[in-house]
């Protein structure tokens, strides 16, 4: 999974996000400074001063090579499309307690095309904010520290 950067760099919309979404993401984090994308997804690095991935791609921008669970850095935003499908939500915790928000695109059921997503979550407990943005797929906003 983690070394597939072919599959993962080639997503076209409903597995990447569409305008809409990314309008969302960039609404969340106009004026927030650091900004941490979990992933290296391309539609989001624009919006980010840093990346996290176990298997990183080349990028203008720091990456900080590690597994999710052991990110340690701070930030004002984490944000990430579909790494819940990957994790699961036990990762809100930890999240939680290294940013203020955190603003993730989920995925509510297996879509055509998916190789890797495991966790298909229907109820957020805990999260301020869930915006259906396309047919079984959502934007799910937590407040963390």
């Amino acid at each position: 999974m983690i070394e597939d950067t072919a599959h993962w760099q080639n997503l076209k919309p409903p597995l990447s996000p569409n305008d809409y979404e990314i309008s969302l993401f960039r609404f969340h984090t106009i004026g927030f400074n650091p900004v941490c994308l979990l992933g290296m997804t391309k539609e989001l690095i624009p919006l980010c001063n840093f990346m996290v991935d176990l298997n990183p791609i080349p990028q203008n921008k720091p990456i900080i090579k590690s597994d999710w669970k052991e990110l340690k850095e701070k930030s004002s935003v984490i944000i990430c499309d579909g790494a819940l499908n990957l994790t699961g939500l036990e990762i809100i915790d930890h999240l939680r307690t290294l940013a203020n928000k955190i603003v993730c695109r989920v995925f509510l059921k297996k879509l055509d095309g998916m190789k890797y997503a495991k966790y298909f979550p229907q109820k957020f407990v805990g999260a301020e904010l869930v915006i259906p943005t396309q047919q079984d797929i959502a934007m799910v906003i937590y407040n963390g520290i």
